[in-house]
This record gives C-alpha cells, sequence and structure tokens, in this order.
C-alpha cells in the first residue's frame, strides 16, 4: 500500500519466481553458465537506449548475497515454493532431492536473463551500469509486472526522477487477505536504491 492508500502489487521475497522458464529437475540443467558479457566500467552510461543489457558480475554477486543458497524446497514469507538462489519454483519442475549450487547458478541465470530482458523492454533513456543492476535485482525480487513500462518505477526511471519511495513501495506481503510490511523487503528496497543513487554494492 502507497503512503497515499492505493494498494500495490506484492513483492513476492522469493525472487526468481519472475522467470519464465520450464525447466526438468536436476537431471536435466547443465551446470555451466556461459560467461556474462558487460561494461567493465561502473558508472559509466550504458550507451544506446535499445541495446541489450545484461548484468554486471557485482550485480550477479549482490543477488546471490541478498537471496542466499537454499538446497531445498521452502516456503518463501508468501508461501511460495522456493528453491536455490530465490527461484520460485515453476509448474513442471521438481526437486525431490534437491539440488547444488552449480544447478542453483543454472536457475539463477536464466531467472536474471529474463528479469535483464524484462527491464530493458520497458527502458527507454541510458542509464549506467549500477543503476541497470539496480533495476534487474528490484525485477528478480518483484516479479514483472514491478518493471512494466506502464507503471510508477520505470515511468519514474524514464523520465529521470527515482526518489526511494520507488523502491520502498514494493515492501509489502499479504498476510491474511491485509498487506503489511515486511521488513526483508523492506532492507532490500533500501539495498537497491543505496546501489541506484551511490553505487554502494551493500548486502
Amino acid at each position: 500500500m502507497t503512503p497515499g492508500g492505493t494498494a500495490l502489487p506484492d513483492c513476492p521475497p522469493g525472487g526468481g519466481g519472475a522467470g519464465a522458464f520450464r525447466i526438468p529437475g536436476p537431471e536435466g540443467l547443465d551446470p555451466g553458465l556461459p560467461p556474462r558479457q558487460g561494461p567493465g566500467v561502473l558508472g559509466t552510461l550504458v550507451a544506446g537506449a535499445r541495446r541489450e543489457r545484461t548484468l554486471s558480475p557485482k550485480g550477479l554477486r549482490f543477488i546471490e548475497q541478498h537471496e542466499g543458497f537454499r538446497p531445498e524446497v521452502y516456503a518463501d514469507q508468501a508461501g511460495y515454493r522456493t528453491i536455490g538462489y530465490g527461484h520460485k519454483i515453476l509448474p513442471g519442475e521438481s526437486f525431490p532431492r534437491g539440488i547444488t549450487r552449480a544447478q542453483a547458478a543454472v536457475l539463477l541465470g536464466r531467472d536474471v536473463r529474463s528479469a535483464e530482458s524484462q527491464v530493458n523492454r520497458a527502458l527507454k533513456v541510458p542509464l549506467s551500469q549500477i543503476q541497470f543492476d539496480a533495476l534487474v535485482d528490484f525485477a528478480f525480487n518483484c516479479g514483472p509486472r514491478s518493471v512494466a513500462g506502464s507503471l510508477e518505477m520505470m515511468t519514474a526511471v524514464n523520465n529521470g526522477r527515482v526518489t526511494e519511495r520507488n523502491f520502498t513501495a514494493y515492501r509489502y506481503i499479504t498476510v491474511n487477505g491485509r498487506q503489511v510490511v515486511d521488513e526483508g523487503l523492506l532492507a532490500r528496497r533500501q539495498a537497491e536504491w543505496l546501489l541506484y543513487s551511490q553505487g554502494v554494492y551493500a548486502t
């Protein structure tokens, strides 16, 4: 709920539920991820509003550290079945024996690429690498609707008027039909704002 009383979409504490990939269980995972390419200098504007951007290695570590690794299936604060680095389990996926870190890295890589695509689709202006990293983490954790081009966050980004409130508005979960502040989500949103505004990869 915004300070003005407008209902906001929940932000699931588990992250990679935003991913749109269907994969089999661990037996079908390839533990090797292709090397990620990205600008090497933080703070440099990403050239060309339509170029496909990618998360930096620091951004990937930011997500890993905030999500933490869980080898077994668990229910996150919102009740979503989750595994690995915040991967929300999709229909058709099954992990009866859990997963290794290498297998979790594959799931994370796929969820990250989905989040990158969502941000790229809505972004109309050049951003620095650190700002792009912050938005990818936001999309990873909050899901695709959070970075839809018509909603408040990306409207603010594209207009160059982003404030901390654009991030911290997504600090709620629904409990017994009521939206309540989740302290873990609030801390995550504050870390993203610190990254977006000051370039600090806080954990």
